[in-house]
């Protein structure tokens, strides 16, 4: 298998779209295209991408095309040429313009080359666009984002808002273990600690409480120290159906900030407390 990448420019959509016409008849006929805003998605493909990478072509012979300048999911030049690309594979011009709207594509072709119409995916798993967010399974932003070399996802305290999110990218990658932190400065991850600005958001965090190690990447949690022992318990309710730490406070879901004054009243953060426990098995969401 031999991948042909466009090395010279990065995230030029012109000069993309250039390479991709005069590599294609190297890998064609195509097998499949598949092209995001975000290229976290990537992930949860079976392929090899960079960091960046927004579109890949693949043939049938097994060789692919990776590119940096062609993406969709909005009117401009990069989805633009992505659509070129599609009519000059054999699309018709509307059905690409419509197309190059969505956060994700997935475009399957027949042994001659010839697109499957009623094959086409439209979705995005990841997405940080806020016209997408509804299709999406976790929205990317500055309490949900991705260190995409070391496939480590981070939230910060997704109790609030997020917790949906991180239920679904649980799901998604079948968690094996999971370990935690109670306490002040947090070893976690190595005492990773993001660079936020913002005061009131960072002052009650200690690092990285919690790990999900799981199939597909890491998932890495920062909780407010006077909620961690709460929202880690609840988490590891919804991985196991079993709570970890048998206190009343679990019982009560952070749905507002009411009852958030509430877990910090409750909950129980004097002691350090860290553990990394196997997990035998995991169920899906039932919320999603």
């Amino acid at each position: 298998m031999e991948i042909l990448k466009n090395t010279k420019t990065y995230g030029n959509s012109f000069y993309d779209k250039k390479f991709f016409f005069e590599n294609v008849n190297f890998i064609k006929p195509i097998k499949k295209i598949t092209v995001f805003f975000d290229y976290e998605n990537f992930l949860l493909t079976s392929y090899e991408t960079d960091r960046g990478t927004t579109f890949v072509a693949e043939g049938w012979n097994g060789d692919q095309i990776h590119l940096t300048g062609l993406n969709c999911g909005y009117g401009g030049t990069g989805p633009n040429k992505m659509a070129d690309v599609l009519i000059s594979l054999g699309m018709e011009k509307e059905m690409a313009y419509d197309l190059m709207y969505y956060p994700g594509l997935e475009i399957p072709f027949d042994k001659k080359g010839i697109i499957i119409k009623e094959n086409i995916k439209k979705k995005a798993y990841f997405s940080s666009q806020g016209e997408h967010l509804n299709k999406c399974k976790v929205h990317l932003n500055d309490l949900v984002y991705f260190n995409y070399l070391e496939k480590k996802l981070y939230f910060i305290n997704p109790q609030y808002k997020y917790i949906r999110d991180l239920y679904n990218a649980i799901d998604e990658i079948n968690p094996t273990y999971f370990q935690y932190y109670v306490g002040d400065n947090s070893t976690l991850d190595n005492g990773y600690f993001p660079n936020i600005l913002d005061y009131d958001l960072k002052k009650h965090l200690t690092g990285v409480n919690l790990i999900l190690i799981g199939e597909k990447f890491q998932i890495n949690i920062l909780i407010d120290k006077n909620l961690a022992r709460t929202v880690i318990n609840m988490i590891y309710c919804y991985i196991t159906g079993e709570p970890l730490f048998d206190d009343l406070d679990f019982f009560k879901k952070p749905e507002s900030r009411i009852k958030s004054y509430l877990f910090q009243i409750l909950d129980k953060n004097e002691c350090h407390e860290q553990r990394k426990i196997k997990l035998n098995h995991s169920r899906k969401s039932r919320y999603v």
